[in-house]
């Protein structure tokens, strides 16, 4: 009896997966709706925030489909030097509006890092469908919130309530976690990287039809309807996960999930030593932080950018404008990462995405006409492709029981790297807007030609066997390669 209760206690929790789940389409569609709703949702709040700080310093921030950026009376855009009264105060709006966006995304992001960890790890044990539910319906209440807030007239102190239940049910992160979790439980080990790909092509490209028709709706109904339309969208994709996916992990109720236990799954995750895992985990989890820095800034900045002189852009060309970088992403992965893998391998593939979303940051930095930020919208078409490859090289790097409890640690750092990226690069925004708007981009290039260094590291010192993601039968808490 004491022999078994020991073994137990060095053995890792191993649920039953159902492998032979062979539909061809599964999370794919609830993907579609989640991103759609999260992306329509983060491209109102951004112009919400700033129509109502404008409003705040009595210019009108126009909403028209014509009209653009901050207007003067007529309702035109124009270039205001320093001795125009309206230059202090539009540099203000750019500044306050950034602040918000600032303290909003590190309320929920410091709160999703805790929450994220324990909802991946217990859905190793407890299944897929309530990890992609619980941060789902905490969405759809936080765009009520804003909802709320819109109709009524509030202060936007009141969107942190909102933004307190986003992080604290572990904010869209998790949900994705979720379906590459689920994702990685049907795929063998060839079949994964281009599935996740396939998941992020859906998010992406739902997120880039999202963008084109909002400007118009927002110009002829305000901000009402088309929150609305995000809430029933997230009913929708609770709707489709629970009554028309099949759950993959089987529980056993008799295994209790404590805390103890999460501490435990983590730090074998991240200690086990065996065919090299642990560093390379260690510089792709690197990669995967900076390129989520990036990200997590870059549509933000590059809406309130293209809002000011020189671009003085309309709510409906910044909705084509996203659409069709989006689009491009999603194209370019899609495409792009399956010409890629004919000819590179999962770190090539990453190193190439990478040196696309230079290409295209620098590009937006400098530029100051429509037309080459359209330039830089094709050349950073293969920018998101790193980022689901390198989910799929680390979950190569695991057994089948540590699936959930390694997106949940990637969710971690995502949610962490969410924190960070708005006190980073927005402040670097609001310091640098006023001498030269396009620093900013050439700071997040920078980032990224460090992590292009630190792939090309692994690619160095990797044996040329690969990587061997080692049985869940050899995994023993206390064998001392761990130690």
């Amino acid at each position: 009896m004491d022999a078994s209760h020991n073994n137990s206690e060095t053995e890792p929790f191993v649920a039953v997966r159902r492998r032979n789940i062979h539909r061809t389409v599964t999370v794919e569609p609830a993907v579609f709706f989640f991103m759609l709703a999260y992306s329509t949702g983060l491209a109102l709040r951004v112009q919400y925030i700033q129509f109502v700080v404008s409003d705040n310093h009595n210019v009108t921030a126009s909403l028209s489909p014509t009209e653009g950026g901050f207007s003067d009376v007529n309702g035109s855009c124009v270039k205001l030097n320093e001795s125009n009264p309206k230059y202090e105060t539009n540099l203000a709006i750019q500044r306050e509006s950034s602040h918000w966006i600032l303290y909003l995304d590190v309320v929920s992001a410091v709160l999703s890092f805790l929450s994220g960890p324990i909802i991946g790890s217990w859905s190793d044990k407890s299944g897929r469908k309530l990890a992609c539910c619980i941060p789902t319906a905490g969405l759809a209440v936080c765009n009520a919130v804003y909802l709320i807030v819109y109709y009524l007239h509030l202060p936007l102190e009141y969107l942190f309530i909102g933004e307190i239940i986003r992080g604290g049910t572990g904010n869209f992160f998790t949900t994705l976690s979720g379906f590459f979790a689920y994702i990685a439980d049907i795929t063998t080990e060839k079949q994964r990287t281009y599935r996740i790909v396939i998941v992020q092509f859906m998010s992406i490209i739902s997120a880039g039809l999202g963008q084109i028709g909002i400007g118009f709706w927002l110009s002829l109904q305000g901000f009402g309807p088309p929150y609305m339309l995000t809430i029933a969208l997230l009913l929708c994709t609770l709707l489709y996960v629970v009554f028309l996916t099949t759950e993959t992990i089987l529980p056993d109720h008799s295994t209790k999930f404590t805390v103890k236990q999460l501490v435990k799954d983590i730090t074998l995750l991240v200690r086990l030593k065996t065919n090299g895992r642990q560093w390379r985990l260690a510089i792709l989890s690197v990669d995967i932080f900076i390129l989520n820095l990036i990200v997590n800034s870059a549509f933000n900045l590059t809406v309130l950018h293209v809002k000011d002189y020189p671009f003085c852009w309309s709510t409906i060309l910044i909705g084509y404008f996203v659409a069709a970088q989006l689009v491009l992403n999603a194209l370019g992965m899609v495409i792009g990462g399956k010409l890629l893998s004919v000819c590179f391998s999962d770190l090539g593939m990453v190193q190439s995405g990478t040196i696309s979303y230079i290409a295209a940051l620098l590009i937006i930095a400098f530029c100051n006409n429509h037309i080459l930020m359209f330039i830089a919208a094709i050349a950073g078409a293969l920018s998101f492709l790193p980022i689901p490859v390198l989910r799929a090289r680390c979950s190569k790097l695991v057994t089948e029981s540590e699936q959930g409890t390694l997106f949940a640690c990637i969710g971690c750092i995502e949610s962490l790297a969410m924190c960070f990226s708005p006190i980073i690069f927005n402040n670097i925004y609001s310091a640098t807007v006023s001498a030269f708007s396009g620093s900013v981009f050439c700071v997040m290039a920078a980032c990224l030609v460090i992590s292009l260094c630190l792939t090309i590291v692994v690619q160095l010192k990797e044996p040329r066997s690969g990587y061997i993601a080692m049985p869940d039968k050899n995994i023993n808490k206390d064998d001392p390669v761990v130690n």
